[in-house]
């Protein structure tokens, strides 16, 4: 949006909120992918922004049009993903799940995957149909750490990410 004036985040569903001040409306990003994942209208000029995490409720100040909206944030969107483990066969990495306990009200049109090598490389970011429960990232690169994240999605976006807590190695070919 134009004229972008302040910042908030909810750490619960790492979504991150921007008012735009000259297009009157709020940014929301998806914190792992930083990617804007739509943008709600607002009252005239809003300066600032502020989350309720427990109740996910974001409060913007409009200062144009002296009034505070009220949004209810991503009760829209799918819980994390459940039963999630991986597996390394050589130079392979497998990750399996279970789809989210909540759908958002929505069905489950497909997960995200994220790859983040440790030595900075550029991460990799797939998407899969939500009939899936497993994906193989293969030929990764030996003696190479990574993290992975997996994220389910419904029609308003992506939910809640499920993020490894611990790099796993790729030992061999």
């Amino acid at each position: 949006g134009m004229n972008p004036i302040g910042v908030a985040l909810n750490p619960n569903t790492d979504t991150i909120y921007v008012p735009n001040f000259g297009s009157n409306n709020l940014s929301v990003v998806n914190g792992l992918t930083n990617t804007v994942t739509t943008t709600i209208s607002v009252g005239s000029g809003p300066a600032n922004v502020a989350v309720n995490p427990n109740t996910n409720t974001i409060y913007v100040a409009n200062f144009s049009s002296n009034n505070l909206s009220v949004i209810q944030g991503s009760t829209s969107y799918p819980s994390v993903a459940t039963n999630v483990s991986s597996n390394v066969s050589g130079s392979n990495l497998t990750i399996n799940w279970q789809p989210p306990v909540e759908d958002g009200g929505y069905p489950i049109n497909g997960y995200q995957l994220g790859l983040y090598p440790t030595n900075g490389q550029s991460p990799v970011i797939i998407g899969v149909p939500s009939s899936s429960q497993n994906y193989t990232f293969t030929n990764l690169t030996p003696g190479t750490s990574y993290n992975y994240s997996i994220t389910a999605t419904n029609q308003n976006g992506p939910g809640q990410p499920f993020m490894s807590s611990t790099p796993i190695q790729i030992i061999c070919q």
